[in-house]
């Protein structure tokens, strides 16, 4: 029993497939989480003083405008082979980069995406292994 709130920390992910990532809720079939909970005050100190400035408003700043690689990234998409139905469900569309032939695969996502009016997810999977 306590005489007022006490900080928690709840942290979880998500793991499973990328097709369903994202999509549905807690409960849906295949989804999985990992994750902790924390009452110690030093690790939800942390959590806070290490997610602070990632939530933190910034103040609005003038658009840039797009790198030449991501003006012929676009070009690209637009001639993209994408006019048959992808056969995906609703939900965003999830490209995974850092290998091989991830340029093409991008463009396709790309492609997809633009042409869906769906938001794109870029996985890096540099670091993989």
């Amino acid at each position: 029993m306590t005489d007022g709130p006490e900080q928690l920390a709840f942290v979880s992910y998500e793991l499973g497939e990328a097709a369903t990532f994202g999509v549905g809720g807690t409960a849906s079939p295949g989804k999985r989480f990992v994750g902790f909970v924390s009452d110690d005050p030093a690790v939800v100190d942390l959590l806070i003083r290490s997610l602070t400035p990632i939530a933190a408003p910034t103040a609005p700043t003038e658009p840039k405008a797009p790198s030449r690689e991501a003006l012929a990234l676009l070009e690209s998409s637009d001639a993209a082979p994408a006019d048959e139905a992808s056969g995906a469900g609703p939900g965003a569309i999830l490209v995974a980069v850092g290998r091989d032939t991830d340029r093409a695969a991008f463009v396709l996502a790309l492609a997809l995406a633009r042409r869906g009016a769906r938001d794109l997810v870029v996985i890096d999977r540099a670091a993989e292994g």
